[in-house]
């Protein structure tokens, strides 16, 4: 019979290292990409809100512009008729061609009940500015609240008619900081 005096406890007396170099550089590897992970991942966060945000504002401002550009507005005939009684504002007499009566009347609503006025044009959660410049470019008419301090401006021009005369028409529209 053999008689083998196997030792199992070959690690008894012997230091282990729990933490190597190579270990401590593994961590440190990883700690810095989770790290990277996490920093990236908030910045394209960040990035994906700015962008939903602008396609938001460009939907409505889009919708707005061409709407006061190329419709009369409903009812057609709104510039007679009581606020209470329009629908939307429509600025034009034909398409690309502004009213005077529409103009003067919507400045009118426009600068004396804005908020109201704003949910007529359906751009309740942003403040809005609207400037009608003429070829010199000289204000014509000017409505609305410039928002002071305001970090994300977006500007939305239209040349059209008025008058005979080629103006611009300027939207400017100012998010929720």
């Amino acid at each position: 019979m053999n008689n083998h005096n196997y030792n199992h406890n070959f690690f008894v007396g012997k230091k282990g290292q729990f933490f190597s170099p190579d270990m401590i550089i593994a961590i440190f590897i990883f700690v810095v990409t989770i790290s990277f992970f996490f920093i990236s991942s908030e910045n394209i966060y960040q990035q994906i809100a700015l962008f939903e945000e602008r396609k938001k504002i460009d939907e409505i401002a889009h919708s707005t512009m061409n709407f006061l550009i190329y419709s009369q507005g409903i009812p057609s005939n709104w510039e007679y008729a009581s606020f209470e009684d329009i629908n939307f504002f429509g600025l034009a007499s034909e398409r690309n061609t502004l009213s005077k009566n529409k103009l003067s009347t919507f400045f009118s609503f426009f600068n004396q009940d804005y908020e109201k006025s704003k949910e007529k044009l359906g751009i309740g959660g942003f403040d809005f500015k609207l400037i009608v410049y003429d070829s010199q470019n000289n204000v014509i008419f000017s409505g609305g609240v410039a928002k002071e301090n305001s970090k994300k401006v977006y500007y939305y021009d239209r040349v059209v008619l008025y008058d005979n005369s080629p103006v611009l028409l300027r939207g400017v529209f100012y998010s929720a900081d």
